[in-house]
């Protein structure tokens, strides 16, 4: 692995007196220990935001020396909270079908397995969900590669309503209509797919579909009785909210 990083800064130009304090012999005694510091030298001496892209994360999660390096990170993302570390501003991990996977693995055998492992309370304020107009800018570049004559508007307009711009929803209808709705009898071609009725259709394979998202809101209303308790009344007695 430092090796891999030190390859990296040497193509990314890095200067000399960085390379030869990352490229040094590794402790063998404290392996991890003698990371950290040098990952807290990197970005000290570097001194602007550095990101760590780690990609094929499932691959590498059967392998204990992979999580005690993710260890090490949450150690010093919370050393630096606190002022006492240099770190990575982020670290983005590609590559992950399912991130409870990774929490179990990283803390195999405790018992509240659906809290978070890297116990980071930290507020993450940037808006990630997507506005109309951003669904209709992403429905115009796909309609310029494959010309299927929809009502760009109107199918922006559909898919905002049903999902308020929730990214994971907004991609996952778009992808059903793309790769499962078209080419059915029903709707034999793309452009017969991006219609209301082709809409509904992906809709219907969205809700029979397993996925994390609807896994997750299950476990919250395991977790919250009187959420339960509201929302079968008002989906199965047609009762009435009050706020």
């Amino acid at each position: 692995m430092v090796r891999r990083i030190g390859r990296e800064l040497s193509v990314q130009g890095a200067e000399s007196a960085v390379l030869d304090k990352w490229n040094c012999t590794v402790s063998e005694e404290f392996p991890m220990e003698d990371l950290g510091e040098r990952i807290s030298g990197l970005c000290g001496q570097y001194g602007g935001k550095a990101i760590l892209m780690v990609d094929e994360v499932d691959k590498s999660s059967d392998n204990q020396i992979f999580l005690s390096f993710l260890g090490l990170l949450r150690a010093k993302y919370l050393a630096r909270e606190s002022g006492k570390d240099d770190t990575f501003q982020s670290v983005i991990l590609a590559g992950v079908y399912d991130i409870k996977n990774l929490k179990l693995k990283l803390h195999e055998g405790v018992e509240s397995k659906y809290n978070s492992p890297w116990n980071i309370a930290a507020d993450f304020r940037v808006d990630m969900s997507f506005q109309a107009d951003d669904i209709e800018r992403m429905l115009s570049e796909y309609e310029e590669d494959y010309h299927t004559g929809m009502d760009i508007r109107q199918a922006s307009r559909w898919i905002f309503e049903y999902t308020a711009g929730y990214p994971y929803m907004v991609s996952r209808i778009c992808k059903l209509l793309d790769e499962r709705v078209a080419g059915t009898e029903a709707f034999p071609h793309k452009k017969d797919a991006w219609t209301g009725e082709g809409f509904q259709e992906a809709i219907r394979l969205l809700l029979k579909e397993p996925n994390m998202l609807f896994d997750d809101m299950v476990k919250k209303l395991q977790d919250t009785p009187d959420l339960k308790t509201m929302l079968s009344d008002i989906l199965f007695r047609g009762g009435a909210v009050y706020l």
